[in-house]
């Protein structure tokens, strides 16, 4: 399994290499741009990359780091608006009424195939005053929508179960089969899992093939909140248990390093996370090499 990390931690192309190379990050997740307006920009918590997302992805390709997913959160948007609120709007034949709905996402996807970036990772973002059916209709024909439109470019489409009303693996479990598609998977984050009261080392093997990546990070247990967030190893969470789940599952995916601890950094500024993002890879890598993974 490689071991990666998220790149919106960094400010440039040669921020991003060094740091892989020095801790041996084997590869990055990829934020897109966060106002949702153009595939080519790649997210920073200060703006965006000094280069374009084509020429990023080469660059770190040359230099042996592989960008395993772009990341979209939030940008399967499903509104109310009067005009979109039924789900057959969202089904519509007509290719400009979907560019008009889908057209970042679809975009996104259109640079993965150009690149070769085999993953897009998402979940949805759905207005809360929505009736739990309406919404879930609507999130339903939304990813039905990404995966009819990634499909035949050889793109998978990969979502957290963290967001109303998709936020249980129950409801991602429901969301596979009414979408119906195996090129759509789910995230398994190692943490988020147990603050939702699930178990992750119980979600692994029901869920295996269709696990496409897993977050990894840690939460303090056994009573488990957004506050006690860690990065893997410092918290409650069996991280050497939920690698060997998913050996035994038959699961080869790329574990991501996120970062979202309040502990570990003196400083919050983004500029320190990467002291945090060291130590997850370090620990990962320790583990994957124990157990042969």
């Amino acid at each position: 399994m490689q071991v990666g990390i998220q790149s919106y931690q960094f400010s440039t192309a040669a921020e991003l290499v060094e740091f892989c190379q020095l801790t041996q990050a084997e590869c990055v997740e990829m934020e897109l741009d966060g106002e949702g307006r153009d595939p080519d920009k790649a997210h920073t918590m200060s703006g965006h990359f000094d280069l374009p997302v084509t020429e990023l992805v080469g660059r770190l390709r040359d230099n042996g780091i592989e960008v395993m997913d772009f990341c979209l959160h939030g940008k399967l948007t499903v509104t109310a608006d009067a005009t979109l609120r039924s789900s057959a709007s969202l089904r519509s034949t007509s290719e400009s009424r979907r560019r008009q709905r889908f057209g970042f996402f679809f975009g996104a996807i259109d640079k993965a195939q150009e690149l070769g970036v085999p993953l897009i990772h998402t979940y949805p973002s759905v207005d809360q005053d929505l009736p739990q059916d309406e919404a879930w209709d609507l999130t339903v024909a939304a990813y039905r929508e990404a995966v009819a439109y990634a499909s035949p470019k050889g793109v998978r489409i990969c979502s957290q179960a963290i967001n109303y009303p998709l936020d249980t693996c129950e409801h991602f479990r429901q969301l596979w089969d009414e979408v119906g598609s195996d090129d759509l998977g789910i995230n398994v984050d190692f943490a988020n899992h147990y603050i939702r009261g699930e178990d992750t080392l119980d979600l692994i093997p029901k869920f295996g093939k269709r696990i496409f990546m897993c977050h990894a990070k840690d939460v303090d247990l056994p009573n488990p909140d957004w506050a006690g967030v860690r990065l893997p190893g410092l918290g409650g969470v069996d991280i050497v248990g939920c690698v060997q789940a998913l050996m035994d599952a038959g699961v080869d995916v790329p574990l991501i390093i996120e970062h979202e601890s309040p502990h570990f950094d003196q400083s919050q500024h983004f500029s320190a996370k990467p002291v945090g993002v060291a130590f997850g890879v370090g620990y990962m890598k320790a583990v994957v090499a124990a157990l042969g993974a």
